[in-house]
């Protein structure tokens, strides 16, 4: 079922449809609050996914890089920085460590952007280095299930131990390396976020002849910031309503003191609210290195297209590894994990569940409305039937290693069970 459809399961029966958007949106908010309660709760098969990871080599400078006392930038008219070093950990001449926050595709030469000023003398020299001492998870997951190496993946991974450990295995064990072979330990952290803090979008209607934009409908944009390889949770959403089909959207966003970077990368989401549409992205604002201009702080959607593969997601606080003993050149694993799957928002949008359990959805919201009018007790029957349901696809749906089995032997089984199984005899 699409969202519109639970909806109406719910007006149903609960016997109760007024018909105005209050009502609605809070079916809405009850739906998604379940919906990702559960979804979290077990490692659902369903909702298990595999990645390809790159665990990069560090690298040594072999060419000029300039760095300057007090700013966050870092040039090179020999070599290209890549988007990957994001999150990263940059050497400078002197031996100082910073973190790298954003990469600066877009200037030739392209550019470092540092979390911090850096500290160092102003230098340009090749005695440089980038650690690639963080490995991030995606952006979608909950929970980090495995990884592993794969012969068809990277070539003479055969050959490599890899050893995932997670925080409190590192604490009781100690590593030994002497037996042959240098193992790669990857080691899981606890979680890191990034803030939006008092970010202020604001967006006002232009005239244009390329408007793509639909006449009379209301659009909603929302934006985060992108840093150090993570993605803030979305600004406060602001709303047009068009009048023209020659119309286009202008979003600018102030930069208040201590807030936020305005070198940061910005990423643009876009619904339109009239037909109930879902969050998807239209645009990004590359990060700057250069002289910022109130450029940097505006972005106009004329003509853009909806990503439909790249829904608004709500960042969670972002869990990463770290490698010990990184490969000496760039090697490829597999990552398994628990994703989250993104809120209902558009009426067409359907749970990523098997489609005989969305009722589950329906019950659970029924539930909690009889529960608010004060009817304890038919929403407790509602519930128990919401809980029936989660019960049958825990059964089937759960990871095999996760099952409950019997595992005992025939003869010391309690009375009445024996002859589930009548007497074993070996033939």
């Amino acid at each position: 079922m699409i969202l519109k459809d639970l909806i109406a399961e719910v007006n149903g029966l609960i016997d109760h449809n007024p018909n105005i958007n209050t009502h609605t949106n809070s079916i809405v908010r009850i739906i998604n609050r379940h919906y990702q309660e559960i979804a979290s709760e077990c490692p659902w098969r369903f909702l298990n996914k595999r990645k390809q990871q790159t665990l990069y080599a560090d690298i040594t400078g072999t060419v000029d890089v300039t760095v300057t006392n007090g700013s966050k930038i870092v040039t090179s008219s020999a070599y290209t920085f890549a988007a990957h070093m994001e999150g990263m950990s940059f050497k400078g001449p002197d031996g100082t460590e910073h973190r790298i926050a954003n990469v600066d595709t877009v200037a030739s030469p392209n550019a470092l952007i540092l979390k911090d000023t850096y500290t160092g003398p102003t230098a340009t020299s090749s005695s440089w280095s980038i650690f690639f001492d963080v490995v991030r998870f995606p952006t979608d997951m909950v929970d980090f299930l495995g990884i592993t190496i794969r012969d068809e993946f990277s070539s003479g991974a055969k050959d490599t131990r890899l050893t995932y450990i997670d925080p409190r295995r590192e604490e009781q064990f100690i590593l030994d390396r002497t037996t042959s072979g240098d193992p790669i330990i990857v080691l899981e952290h606890e979680a890191e976020t990034i803030s939006l803090q008092e970010l202020q979008l604001t967006a006002a209607l232009t005239t244009t002849a390329s408007g793509t934009l639909e006449s009379g409908n209301t659009y909603e944009y929302c934006m985060t910031l992108e840093s150090e390889g993570m993605e803030s949770p979305p600004s406060a959403v602001v709303s047009v309503t068009t009048t023209t089909a020659t119309q286009g959207v202008d979003l600018s966003w102030d930069n208040l003191p201590g807030t936020f970077d305005i070198r940061d990368r910005k990423i643009i989401y876009r619904r339109n609210a009239s037909k109930n549409t879902g969050f998807f992205k239209i645009g990004e604002v590359a990060p700057q290195s250069g002289t910022l201009t109130s450029a940097d702080q505006s972005f106009s959607d004329t003509g853009l297209a909806a990503d439909y593969d790249i829904p608004l997601f709500e960042q969670l606080p972002q869990e990463w590894l770290s490698v010990y003993r990184r490969p000496d050149t760039d090697m490829t694993c597999e990552i398994r994990y628990h994703i989250r799957p993104h809120r209902l928002v558009g009426d067409t949008d359907a749970p990523q569940f098997p489609p005989q359990y969305h009722m589950i959805l329906v019950y659970k919201t029924v539930a909690e409305l009889y529960r608010q009018y004060g009817q304890a007790r038919v929403g407790e029957l509602y519930e128990g039937m919401a809980v029936e349901r989660i019960l049958q696809m825990k059964k089937k749906y759960l990871n095999r290693s996760d099952r409950i089995y019997r595992r005992q032997q025939f003869n010391d089984m309690s009375r009445g069970f024996g002859y589930l199984y009548g007497a074993p005899s070996k033939t």
